[in-house]
């Protein structure tokens, strides 16, 4: 086997009704820098930025792939999304991606509906995704990122 340096990326997607970008400045939690490049988290971590337009897909793939229901007022949010923040962050170990959904807690706490996986096509409404990341366990973790499907 060769060993290769590939590292394991996340992809996020958090849709919200931002009418500004100042306007997801200003609702940050305190210790988060955003910039045009990247979400800079308290310990200096600086997850890849992406703000994406919306189309007319994704509030129905966000709801289909929600593991529970989303609140309706989370799926308002997301029904009449105006951008999704693209988040680009470490995955591979569980404290990769403990790391990458804090972004994305960040995100949701500014007012994003919730949280959409691209690499596991899975969605989470914004309160359970800041309940995962306050458990910050095991489980949560792996709760948030793997998709099992049964047959039958």
């Amino acid at each position: 086997m060769n060993k290769t340096d590939a590292t394991v990326e996340v992809f996020l997607r958090v849709p919200g009704n931002w009418e500004h970008p100042q306007e997801l400045i200003a609702r940050m939690p305190s210790g988060y820098q955003l910039t045009a490049k990247a979400l800079i988290l308290p310990d200096g971590t600086a997850i890849e930025f992406r703000p994406m337009p919306p189309d007319d897909q994704f509030a129905g793939v966000f709801q289909t792939a929600c593991r529970h229901p989303a609140t309706k007022a989370e799926l308002h949010r997301v029904n009449g999304y105006t951008v999704n923040i693209g988040l680009c962050g470490p995955g591979g170990s569980m404290a990769a991606a403990l790391t990458t959904m804090r972004a994305g807690a960040a995100i949701v706490r500014a007012g994003g509906a919730g949280v959409f996986i691209d690499n596991s096509v899975l969605a989470h409404g914004g309160s359970e995704w800041i309940e995962m990341v306050e458990d910050g366990s095991c489980d949560a973790v792996s709760f948030a990122f793997v998709n099992v499907v049964r047959d039958g």
